[in-house]
């Protein structure tokens, strides 16, 4: 059976490198080119036979190209476009139970202990960025009272201890998981993430797992 020929087009380099990954690994795919701004795509499309295209439709380069690709579909090309820094994420209840366990899960990999209070603020929020990526848009008027009103807290407490736990983390987690995260670790003299900084990139990075496997399945 022939492969499937896909494009992939996405301004981030790391959601780039995972959906790369996710094509290759699949025996029936056939990655012909990635693009990363509007001009890439658009040769893409007019130089290749592709079968599938899988862009990000909140991506300011491509945000024309999102108007212009049904003109330039062909027959049997399929257009994919996901909102994976933007979409509300729908699971079912058993999935729910599922994520809480990843999310602990990586917790655990992360040197996170889970009798401090922060550990369970961070997890709630991390799981509430999943669902609604606006959450993250401030996280002081939406995520921290979020999490306040649930352990019935404040958002001070909740972003204290939240920082306290990333503190943990930047002091115990593996240098090598750190750095595969966030592109550095406690070594660096960057210093820890912010509150807001960590909790995007462990969301996304779950976010896409699960996208990864609702592709796959």
């Amino acid at each position: 059976m022939d492969k499937i020929n896909v494009a992939i087009a996405d301004d981030s380099f790391e959601t780039d490198e995972i959906l790369s990954r996710m094509v290759l690994e699949d025996e029936a795919l056939r990655l012909i080119g990635k693009a990363h701004t509007e001009k890439e795509f658009m040769r893409l499309l007019r130089e290749n036979s592709l079968d599938l295209v899988i862009f990000d439709s909140i991506v300011p380069k491509l945000k024309r190209t999102n108007r212009r690709l049904s003109v330039s579909q062909k027959p049997g090309r399929v257009a994919v476009k996901y909102r994976i820094h933007e979409t509300q994420l729908q699971l079912r209840e058993s999935d729910a139970t599922k994520l809480e366990v990843q999310v602990s899960e990586l917790f655990h990999t992360l040197g996170i202990p889970a009798n401090i209070r922060g550990y369970h603020y961070l997890r709630d929020g991390i799981i509430l960025a999943i669902y609604d990526q606006e959450m993250l848009s401030s996280v002081t008027k939406l995520l921290y009272p979020a999490i306040a009103r649930k352990y019935c807290t404040t958002p001070t407490r909740v972003e204290r201890a939240i920082r306290h736990a990333i503190e943990v983390c930047w002091g115990r987690g593996e240098n090598g998981l750190l750095i595969n995260i966030f592109g550095y670790a406690n070594e660096s003299e960057r210093g820890k993430p912010t509150n807001s900084e960590f909790i995007a990139q462990l969301s996304d990075r779950v976010r896409l797992e699960w996208v990864n496997k609702s592709i796959n399945t």
